[in-house]
């Protein structure tokens, strides 16, 4: 199962609010999705706050979308578009889609991933990341300050990392493997987004659980799931590398893998 979000007005916001975990130097995003329709510039996740300035605008830790021409669009970075990363390969809709991005301050280099794909990078994101702020939140399918930009479709199993994660991590989580179970050590916050309840609970440790927010005409429902075809194979997936790496680690026999749901 999963959950719809229908936008609503242009001035409306549909998701949720997870909240403030101070500021960071490295970041990864990942997040199931099965969009209803484009194109339209459609908000995945973000770390946001508005500037308090007559000309309006705004200050961002990251901003993960998907833009007007169907790319995966990631900025991880306050304004300028020095760490900015476009996907080449569309996004489409009314089919499950894993979508992933990562930025690394020490290698300066920013990505996105398609279906555990690398399908773009930057390699002179130079730019460090800043924090908005203390006490700004991190956002789930909101829309952009001053633009109708919220998520339109069904979304699960979204997480954030304080590090840059690899190839091979968002290769697991497409194949359907869950948050929890790629870099635990690292992990801010994951929604599994299984049902429309408030808040939503947050899987890792921290208890970072999500509170819904709809303002407007804009509106949440059950779904299905978007990840349920790759959860099989992710299954599988998840245990044998952890069997792999028992077997590096010198264990005589593998840990058992125990999935969560």
């Amino acid at each position: 199962m999963s959950v719809l979000i229908t936008p609503g007005g242009a001035t409306d916001e549909v998701g949720w609010t997870i909240p403030y975990f101070g500021a960071f130097t490295d970041i990864s995003v990942a997040a199931w999705g099965h969009l209803t329709q484009l194109p339209s510039t459609r908000t995945i996740i973000s770390k946001i706050a508005i500037q308090q300035q007559a000309s309006g605008g705004f200050v961002s830790a990251f901003i993960f979308q998907i833009t007007t021409a169907n790319f995966l669009f990631f900025r991880p970075a306050t304004g300028a578009a020095t760490n900015d990363v476009t996907g080449v390969t569309a996004v489409t809709a009314s089919t499950p889609q894993h979508y992933g991005a990562s930025f690394s301050d020490v290698n300066n280099r920013s990505r996105v991933y398609l279906n555990g794909v690398q399908d773009a990078v930057n390699t002179t994101a130079t730019l460090a990341m800043s924090d908005p702020g203390a006490g700004v939140p991190v956002s789930v399918g909101h829309r952009i300050p001053f633009n109708a930009e919220v998520f339109d479709g069904r979304m699960s199993e979204v997480a954030v990392w304080t590090i840059e994660l690899e190839a091979d991590d968002f290769a697991m989580l497409a194949a359907g493997v869950p948050p929890i179970h790629v870099r635990p050590d690292a992990l801010a916050f994951t929604l599994q987004l299984l049902n429309n309840v408030d808040p939503q609970p947050d899987l890792s440790i921290n208890q970072r659980d999500g509170t819904r927010v709809i303002q407007g005409t804009g509106a949440m429902a059950t779904d299905d799931h978007p990840s349920q075809v790759g959860w099989a194979m992710g299954d599988t997936a998840y245990m044998i590398r952890e069997a792999a790496r028992s077997l590096v680690r010198g264990e005589r026999r593998p840990r058992r893998a125990l999935l969560v749901r």
